[in-house]
Formats: structure tokens, sequence, C-alpha cells
């Protein structure tokens, strides 16, 4: 099956690199997609001035960070997309294009309703915040390889692309592939989609039931 036509506008690619892994992810695809490498300092918006993309290649979780590209993405109008090396795994996405799909911020969500130990996972993110040495002290070659690749891939993708997310398990070939769902009411991503009241649907559905006998 042949890959899906290029419908990305032009547009500079801004490449944020963290770690060993996340710099080398960043120097692959300031190759394949003519990128621009931007030091992650502690001015995140400069990725975005006259960019049509923005790449966060993150050697391990760091929920402060993204929430912050998440937010400057909404404010500018600018896709943005995380590739993190996570404990056991690659996760290439979500693929964030304000005013399509959810923000980064749903994703997080979601995620820590389905993992099996929210609080852990929750007080990793933390540590990693509070101390900018913790983390993983290695990487595969192939993992950024593939990283960068699978990345290069959403990067061609059209907006439709949008909330999906690609994991690639240490070990495996086999490649995972999720579409995230916004959060009812979320006020970054879904704020005309008030959040519904799940009592008092229930307490309806109730009384209609009753008034049927």
């Amino acid at each position: 099956m042949s890959p899906p036509p290029d419908t990305r506008p032009s547009g500079r690619t801004a490449l944020l690199g963290t770690g060993p892994f996340g710099r080398r992810v960043a120097a692959l695809l300031a190759d394949a997609c003519d990128g621009m490498y931007t030091p992650p300092d502690a001015h995140p918006e400069h990725a975005f001035e006259g960019a049509d993309t923005v790449v966060a290649a993150l050697w391990r979780t760091a929920p402060a960070l993204c929430e912050r590209l998440d937010t400057l993405a909404y404010e500018t109008g600018v896709r943005w997309l995380p590739v993190v090396l996570e404990p056991g795994q690659v996760r290439v996405g979500p693929l964030v294009v304000p005013g399509t799909g959810p923000c980064h911020n749903c994703f997080e969500t979601r995620r820590l309703q389905h993992d099996p130990q929210p609080a852990a996972a929750a007080a990793l993110g933390a540590a990693y915040d509070r101390d900018p040495d913790c983390g993983p002290a290695g990487y595969l070659p192939q993992q950024a390889r593939t990283a960068a690749g699978l990345a290069a891939g959403l990067l061609r993708a059209p907006d439709t692309e949008a909330g999906t997310v690609l994991r690639l398990p240490a070990g495996s070939r086999a490649v995972r592939r999720d579409t995230v769902t916004r959060r009812h009411g979320c006020p970054r991503c879904s704020p005309d989609r008030p959040q519904r009241d799940l009592g008092a649907v229930m307490r309806r559905v109730i009384k209609e039931a009753a008034g049927v006998r």
C-alpha cells in the first residue's frame, strides 16, 4: 500500500531535543524533514515563532514541559508532536492540531484513566519535573531511528490524523496505533462541548423508566 500523499503546507519544522535520545532523534529529523533545531531552554515559545510544526523529542516524560508546549500550541495555532522515550517503549504522539483534534492534556488525562498504577505514574512525572538529571541513562540506536521514522510519517500526515499515538514496545517490531478522544468540556480543545452531568442524566432515565410502568 502506498503512503498517503503529503498534504501538509510547506513550512518550518522546529525541533526540540532533550537528553541524548531527544537530541539524536532531533538530528535525524533535521535531515529527514529539513527541520531547524531549537535549544529547549527556559523559553520554549521561541520554537513556535514562524514554525508550521514543533516536534519535542524527549529522553523521558516531561509533564510540565509538555503542558507548556500544549499551551503555546493553542495560543499560536501551531501543531506539535511529542516523541518520548518511556519506560519499556517509545511513544510518538499524540499529534496535536489546535482546532482539529484533542489536546495533549486530554491525552494525559486519558492515559491516567487507563493506567493500572496512576499514582505511581503521576509521582514519576513529578519527580522528573523536579530533577533535571533524573531519567534513563541510555537508549538503543534503533529506538532513535525508529522514533524518527515514525515521527517523520506523522509530520507528513494530514491534520485529520490529529490525536494519533504510535507506540513501539522495547524488543518488538509491532507498532501499536491508538487515537485519543477529546474530553467533553475540555476548556482547551473542546470548549463548545459542555461537560455532561451524569447524575442528572441517570436521574432523568430512572424517572422516565418509572413512568413507563
